[in-house]
């Protein structure tokens, strides 16, 4: 399989964390890419506001700087990512749903 993204500095969270979701976790290749997800640059955490109150709390608990974010589809505040898994002699296709017209493709 394949994966990669657009956002600049960000990239290498968001293909990190898809990964993560999907080899380790065990989500299929969209829900990994569509998942949740942080980005710690410069001391602040942006995290998406969809996760848990629980999640966010604790961690400005810890005394994070948290800054929380809303992905949509003029605002991106994560890289977007997409990919290709290999299921047998299948290929399966993921994309950010939020994020501009893209598509991961593969022969």
């Amino acid at each position: 399989g394949a994966m990669g993204a657009s956002g600049g500095r960000r990239i290498w969270t968001a293909v990190l964390q898809s990964l993560v979701h999907h080899i380790d976790q065990g989500m299929s290749l969209q829900q990994a890419v569509q998942a949740p997800r942080i980005h710690v640059e410069d001391g602040d955490v942006m995290v998406d506001g969809r996760f848990e109150y629980d999640t966010i709390s604790g961690l400005k608990s810890r005394g994070h700087n948290v800054t929380i974010v809303n992905p949509r589809y003029d605002v991106a505040p994560y890289a977007e990512p997409n990919g290709i898994a290999v299921d047998g002699a299948d290929l399966r296709s993921a994309v950010y749903p939020v994020a501009k017209t893209t598509m991961a493709v593969g022969y």
